[in-house]
């Protein structure tokens, strides 16, 4: 997914909606530094993940082996923690969190 899709897809949602398991704290993914990942976050709102998502556009990102990456409309956004490549994993606890809670 690109930013400007995930920015369009928030502003369709309630700001106020509360959701267990968001995405914050954006920065350059360590699998490719012109990326831009989002942490998982716990008990965030849509209108949190909105704004952290929007703050993200046009903003400059350093990698993790240095160097300056600036984010755009078009950049493609991952799920992990700053500082890590998990190949996958990190979407696959959340996606298990959010299946099994009741």
């Amino acid at each position: 997914m690109r930013l400007g899709q995930y920015i369009k897809y928030l502003e369709t949602k309630n700001p106020n909606t509360v959701v267990r398991i968001g995405l914050g704290n954006p920065h350059a993914w360590r699998g490719s530094y012109q990326e831009l990942a989002f942490e998982p976050v716990e008990n965030t709102t849509i209108g949190k993940m909105l704004n952290e998502a929007k703050s993200s556009v046009n903003s400059t990102y350093e990698g993790w082996k240095g160097g300056n990456y600036r984010m755009d409309l078009s950049t493609k956004i991952n799920i992990d923690y700053k500082g890590v490549h998990s190949n996958g994993e990190k979407v696959m606890e959340m996606l298990l969190d959010l299946m099994t809670s009741i």
